[in-house]
């Protein structure tokens, strides 16, 4: 509506991706979606150079990956927790992929989705908070880095929001978080 082009990415393989561009469609929209592996820097340059190439230069970078891979520290395997970690990564890996052309031009936005989890801490998620409060940390020093560029960086942390990863959490710990929540 603002007369941007939408380019969304997914993961590689995901079995909604048709169904959502329809969707899309119906409600007016002409988004694309790219597949790309966040957690690894050629799918995520390879998916920049394809964005770049056929939608033109990407002046807005909104980092929203998330997982949901939960369990007590005691029973969370360790793929589990890389495959988490994995965003903060891909956060980097992204950022870094069109700094080159914000600072080349006028400059651009990076807005990265954290949580507020990333500031309280939740149970059972300590990969993702730890990604989340990592990720507000690399916000605030990439700022830093960028300052007097035209280059805005900035972390959303919402609260709660009924999506697909968080209608996998079990009862329990969504009550203990709807509690928190003023």
């Amino acid at each position: 509506r603002m007369g941007y082009k939408v380019v969304t990415t997914c993961s590689p393989g995901n079995s909604k991706r048709e169904a959502w561009l329809a969707d899309m469609k119906k409600q007016g929209f002409e988004f694309k979606a790219y597949e790309v592996d966040v957690a690894n820097f050629d799918s995520c340059q390879s998916a920049a150079a394809k964005i770049q190439s056929e939608c033109g230069p990407i002046d807005v970078l909104v980092n929203n990956a998330g997982y949901n891979r939960d369990a007590p520290i005691f029973s969370m395997k360790i793929d589990d927790y890389d495959a988490v970690a994995g965003l903060a990564r891909g956060t980097w890996y992204l950022s870094k992929l069109v700094l080159r052309r914000f600072m080349l031009r006028t400059g651009g936005r990076i807005v990265n989705i954290s949580s507020v989890v990333g500031h309280t801490g939740n149970a059972g998620q300590i990969p993702y908070t730890m990604v989340k409060a990592g990720l507000d940390a690399l916000t605030r020093s990439l700022a830093q880095e960028l300052q007097g560029r035209d280059i805005l960086v900035t972390s959303v942390a919402p609260a709660f929001i009924a999506t697909e990863m968080t209608s996998s959490l079990p009862d329990e710990v969504r009550t203990r978080i709807l509690e928190r929540i003023p």
